[in-house]
């Protein structure tokens, strides 16, 4: 993990807004959490209460895999598509398109993320 991820978890974990360079951790509400993190100003991951939304927000970049891989989203690349681990498999995913957990995607339910 990088040092910069590092950092970001610890804004999230102590609930500080925090930025730092590209990346940015913003709580929205201290009574019920609302952490959102942004990366090149995009809204990469968002958290309230016992929902999660993440997107790559069309930018399927190695910086964007590690935010959000650093935030437990299991995302990786193969031969230039990006990818959820579900399980033991595989699903592709769209950079556009936001996901929630608890969402199916090509008939499997997002459990992890």
């Amino acid at each position: 993990m990088r040092v910069i991820e590092h950092q970001m978890l610890q804004a999230i974990q102590q609930r500080k807004n925090w930025k730092k360079s590209n990346t940015e951790v913003r709580i929205l509400s201290s009574d019920m959490p609302h952490i959102t993190v942004l990366l090149y100003d995009n809204e990469i991951y968002e958290q309230c209460a016992n929902k999660v939304g993440w997107s790559l927000c069309r930018r399927n970049t190695t910086t964007t895999r590690s935010r959000l891989r650093s935030l437990g989203i299991p995302i990786h690349q193969r031969k230039g598509l990006p990818y959820l681990i579900v399980g033991n498999d595989m699903v592709p995913i769209a950079s556009n398109k936001r996901y929630i957990r608890g969402e199916e995607i090509n008939g499997q339910i997002i459990v992890r993320s």
